[in-house]
C-alpha cells in the first residue's frame, strides 16, 4: 500500500473538500447490504456534515508547537475549501489509519456516480415513510465477486 507524504495528504484533502462540498455535504445516506457470515439484510445511516469532514480524512491539526488541537474539525473544513490548509498545521493520526482513509477518500466522494447491478430479494421501501429524505445504496456482496452497489433516491 502507498504511504502518502505530508504534501500528498494536504492535496488530497483540499481537492476532495471541494467535491465533498458539492456531493456528499448535508446529506444523509441508508446503505443497505447483506452481512457475510449470517446473510442478514442490515442498513447503516450515514450523515455528512462539515464537521465529519476532517475524520473521513484521518489528518489531526497542531498548533505552531506540534501539539494536536481539538474541536477543530468545523476549521479544518474551511481551509481545506478555501484552499489555506497548510503543511505545518496538519499530521497524520498515530493509530495508522490515515494512509487507509487518505486512499479510500477520493472513492467515497463520488460515491453517488457508482451504478452497478443488484440482486437482493423484495425490498420495499415506501414513498410514505419516514425516511423519503435520504438517499439510498444498496450493496450486495458475494465471495470472489465484486461489491455491487446500486443507488437511488425517494
Amino acid at each position: 500500500m502507498h504511504t502518502y507524504s505530508i504534501n500528498e495528504a494536504r492535496k488530497i484533502a483540499l481537492n476532495c473538500a471541494k467535491q465533498y462540498d458539492k456531493n456528499l455535504n448535508g446529506k444523509n445516506y441508508i446503505i443497505i447490504y447483506r452481512e457475510r457470515t449470517s446473510n442478514h439484510i442490515k442498513s447503516i445511516e450515514v450523515k455528512f456534515d462539515t464537521d465529519n469532514y476532517q475524520h473521513l480524512t484521518g489528518i489531526e491539526m497542531i498548533d505552531s508547537y506540534g501539539n494536536f488541537r481539538k474541536n477543530v474539525a468545523d476549521l479544518f473544513y474551511s481551509k481545506c475549501i478555501k484552499n489555506t490548509l497548510r503543511k505545518d498545521e496538519i499530521r497524520f493520526k498515530n493509530d495508522g489509519t490515515t494512509n487507509l482513509k487518505l486512499r479510500a477518500l477520493p472513492i467515497l466522494m463520488n460515491i453517488q456516480k457508482i451504478y452497478m447491478f443488484l440482486h437482493l430479494p423484495c425490498l420495499t421501501i415506501s414513498r410514505n415513510s419516514q425516511l423519503t429524505n435520504h438517499r439510498f445504496l444498496l450493496f450486495s456482496a458475494k465471495k470472489n465477486l465484486r461489491t455491487h452497489i446500486r443507488p437511488f433516491a425517494m
